[in-house]
């Protein structure tokens, strides 16, 4: 009797010990698929990165001014309208930064009626002559005087 059970024993030890190796062999297969899968992701995620990196240097600002007036009926001719809304200022701002030290912008206004180029210039900065900055372009100037 212990020798059938010894040898029944043995069986089962050396049965679930082959199950084992192919268990293990394709946990090993499952595992490297995993491997091929992350490393696409990981390309992927590197090629978003360099994008992002270029998207960086690109910096978009504005701001609308705008002006609605209400006359009254007392104050208004039969046809004339009694409501005025209006755009006085619509700007965006494009600013972009090529290298280091490098600055160049875009400012168009969109004002009611008119298309006008507020600001065109780029800016270097000369790393060697600290202080030292190059600004070149059209800038916008105020229209009032000073005494």
């Amino acid at each position: 009797m212990k020798k059938t059970f010894t040898m029944l024993f043995l069986s089962v030890i050396g049965l679930c010990g082959f199950s084992q190796t192919a268990v293990v062999d394709s946990l090993k297969e499952v595992i490297s698929n995993h491997d091929g899968r992350l490393n696409s992701l990981d390309e992927r995620v590197l090629v978003n990165e360099a994008d992002l990196g270029k998207l960086n240097k690109i910096k978009i600002s504005g701001y609308v001014q705008s002006q609605w007036d209400y006359y009254g009926k007392d104050l208004v001719k039969t046809n004339d309208p009694t409501n005025t809304f209006y755009i006085r200022r619509a700007r965006l701002k494009f600013t972009y930064e090529p290298a280091d030290g490098v600055k160049l912008v875009l400012q168009p206004d969109f004002s009611t009626g008119n298309l006008s180029l507020k600001d065109a210039f780029a800016v270097v900065n000369v790393p060697w002559l600290k202080d030292w900055t190059l600004w070149a372009g059209q800038f916008d100037r105020p229209d009032y005087e000073v005494e």
